[in-house]
């Protein structure tokens, strides 16, 4: 007695689909789960990108306040001291150091030029000028 080894197949054709488990549930399970992990993949991937954005903004925010500090001080300096002012100073405070360099663009404005120093960031310039008649800095503005 040969037995001949027929394959019988795991689903047997049924005619309600109801508690069918050999087509249905599978693929919508896998469609939902597919589904779930892409919207969790975007999600991961978004946050990423406003993490990165908010320390971007973050950096921006640093520079603009301590060049405000530097100019305030420097224009403090400029108007208690009158024509006897050092051409270059520093500034330092507890994460950057400013240095600036005065320049007398004529007889009644003078060009400040700044560099911005943060540990382990790239340097940042920016350029004031200071009004003698007003004795204030009249504009500024960060380069590059």
């Amino acid at each position: 007695m040969a037995m001949s080894r027929v394959r019988k197949s795991i689903c047997l054709p049924v005619k309600k689909t109801i508690g069918n488990e050999c087509g249905f549930s599978f693929p919508v399970t896998l469609c939902l789960l597919m589904l779930f992990v892409f919207t969790l993949s975007f999600q991961a991937a978004q946050l990423v990108a406003v993490k990165g954005f908010y320390k971007e903004i973050l950096q921006y925010e640093k520079n603009q306040y301590y060049f405000l500090l530097a100019l305030k001080e420097t224009e403090k300096y400029l108007a208690e001291t009158g024509d006897n002012y050092d051409k270059a100073g520093r500034f330092t405070y507890r994460d950057c150091t400013v240095n600036y360099r005065i320049q007398e663009v004529d007889s009644d404005r003078l060009q400040i030029l700044y560099s911005l120093f943060f540990a382990g960031r790239p340097e940042v310039n920016g350029v004031a000028y200071y009004d003698k008649h007003l004795k204030r800095i009249v504009k500024w503005f960060e380069k590059g």
